[in-house]
């Protein structure tokens, strides 16, 4: 039986670590809602030798997993998993520019976040 090497956002290495050197490499790709960061993440896994794409159109935020916060299995917390990400350029730019944005107070920040990951909450919260 052959094998594949496949990487996706999710993953503890960089699509061009030589942990993905085997012939038939697939990258998972799951697909943000920016742009640029698609076209970046899509053209290092292609100069990177990938020679399948699996798109996953389900999922780019985590889902509500009961098990997994019972037990505080949250990875990224502690950024395993990110390397894909962390190494990559556009990602890298994004990050930069929201941290010399405007400061938020918590009430603030838990707003986007529950409004970039499950959608507008402004029926329910005061602006």
């Amino acid at each position: 039986m052959e094998t594949v090497a496949e990487a996706h956002a999710a993953a503890s290495e960089c699509v061009d670590s030589t942990e993905f050197a085997k012939p038939d490499r697939w990258y998972q790709l799951y697909w943000p809602k920016d742009d640029k960061l698609t076209v970046s993440l899509l053209r290092r896994a292609e100069v990177s030798g990938f020679s399948v794409l699996v798109v996953t159109l389900d999922t780019f935020s985590l889902g509500f997993r009961p098990a997994d916060l019972d037990q505080s299995y949250l990875p990224f917390i502690w950024a395993e998993g990110c390397a894909i990400g962390f190494s990559d350029p556009e990602f890298n730019e994004k990050c930069r520019n929201q941290l010399a944005g405007p400061k938020l107070s918590i009430s603030q920040k838990l707003k986007l976040l529950i409004e970039k990951s499950r959608g507008s909450i402004s029926l329910f919260v005061a602006a």
